[in-house]
């Protein structure tokens, strides 16, 4: 795709966004995220997810975009797209595939992936129970959340969730410590 035509209609989605079209713009960049924009995608996302501009929640659509924002090697993108999943949230639930996505998140030192499968890991889930691995990737995910320069508000939220499971995990290990 033409990158003259991209920015042509990036600026189109842009002014309408501004003029409080959103019915208007969403076709914009529903073009934009098929020809593989990115921020165009996860734009989508935050509109059908995370009712962005007071939009209603629509998940087969927010599936559907996190989706190719993950497959454009996304890791936020890539947490959300394992979770929803997991949870068959826009989709037909796989577990499978679900952590696939948060392993391929896991893999760039992702706080809040690593955090998913620690939890995965403490439970259990599709795999035998491995408290230890449950324990190493919640420490990993600990110290990355906390070198983050520039955090957000939903970074600080993660980093306070790391910290809860961390608690939960000691409280578990310090559990099967004294019933042997």
């Amino acid at each position: 795709m033409e990158q003259q035509i991209l920015e042509e209609t990036r600026r189109e989605a842009d002014e309408l966004l501004k003029q409080n079209k959103l019915s208007e713009a969403i076709p914009l960049i529903r073009q934009l995220a098929h020809w593989g924009d990115l921020p165009a995608q996860k734009e989508l996302v935050d509109i059908f997810y995370n009712y962005k501009y007071g939009h209603e929640r629509i998940l087969p659509a927010a599936f559907e975009y996190v989706r190719l924002a993950a497959l454009n090697q996304d890791p936020d993108s890539m947490v959300l797209l394992g979770k929803m999943l997991m949870n068959g949230e826009g989709c037909k639930k796989d577990k499978e595939a679900g952590i696939y996505f948060l392993k391929k998140a896991a893999n760039q030192n992702h706080p809040e992936a690593l955090d998913e499968l620690a939890m995965i890991f403490l439970k259990g889930i599709d795999s035998a129970r491995d408290v230890q691995k449950a324990k190493e990737l919640n420490t990993m995910a600990l110290e990355k959340i906390k070198m983050k320069k520039d955090k957000t508000a939903h970074d600080e939220q993660i980093q306070k969730e790391i910290a809860k499971h961390h608690l939960m995990i000691e409280k578990y290990i310090d559990k099967n410590k004294e019933n042997g």
